[in-house]
């Protein structure tokens, strides 16, 4: 008896159609360049349904702020356009010490919008965080404020103090450790940017490099895996 499953809107009956499927190249699957394209794409689709509900920081039990596909679009193009007008060049990476909030997916898909992106668990020892920044070639640090988390601003001002080359620093919750120049604070930073997107966007290609992820360091010390849009493209594929 054959087994018959639905998966990429592709009917699976016999080992022809799989080898027909793998033949097939992602980009005839996923017609899009860069996960930029493909998130725009879903967000000109279902503009008000709900891509994030962030429970309130303490709170988890608390109703949820819903944050729409257009809104998330419209922070993600500020983002982008926040690290852009912050100096970030090709080859160079904003590092992120967040916890899962809606600001570290602003920042996660906006610098990978324009440059790449390096996603840095914050509860790494430090030495192992500025390692990991020091790898991936980070001018841009983006981090918690001691208000919010004295532990993990400790561990900012670590990378801060073994990063020199660092051209700016946003600080979400940011006080009275952000000097208005080099250290700043995120929010209000990104309400000042525009909400379209900034030429350069879509200059980019299959193979560029977006990201930056490290491994678990279960076997040593945490070590860096590329990723580009070809592979996170696939990655949608895979799971729709």
């Amino acid at each position: 008896m054959t087994a018959t499953v639905k998966n990429f809107n592709v009917h699976f009956a016999s080992t022809k159609d799989v080898e027909a499927f793998e033949e097939t190249p992602v980009e005839e699957r996923v017609p899009y360049k860069t996960l930029y394209e493909a998130f725009c794409a879903t967000a000109m689709a279902v503009p008000d349904k709900p891509a994030l509900i962030a429970a309130p920081p303490g709170d988890p039990m608390a109703d949820g702020i819903s944050i729409s596909y257009g809104q998330l679009l419209g922070r993600v193009n500020q983002t982008a356009n926040l690290f852009k007008s912050a100096g970030l060049a090709e080859g160079e990476t904003v590092t992120f010490l967040l916890p899962l909030c809606p600001q570290a997916i602003f920042t996660m898909l906006g610098a990978e919008a324009v440059g790449i992106v390096n996603a840095v668990n914050p509860l790494l020892e430090p030495k192992h965080i500025l390692g990991i920044a020091k790898a991936a070639n980070a001018t841009i640090l983006v981090a918690v404020g001691r208000a919010l988390s004295p532990e993990l601003w400790e561990k900012a001002q670590f990378v801060i103090d073994g990063l020199p080359n660092l051209k700016v620093v946003f600080v979400l919750g940011g006080g009275d450790e952000c000097d208005g120049d080099k250290i700043r604070s995120l929010d209000p930073a990104i309400a000042e940017q525009p909400t379209a997107m900034m030429a350069g966007a879509a200059d980019r290609d299959l193979d560029d490099i977006i990201g930056y992820y490290h491994t678990g360091g279960t076997t040593g010390v945490p070590k860096l895996a590329p990723h580009t849009n070809r592979m996170q493209l696939a990655q949608i594929a895979a799971t729709c």
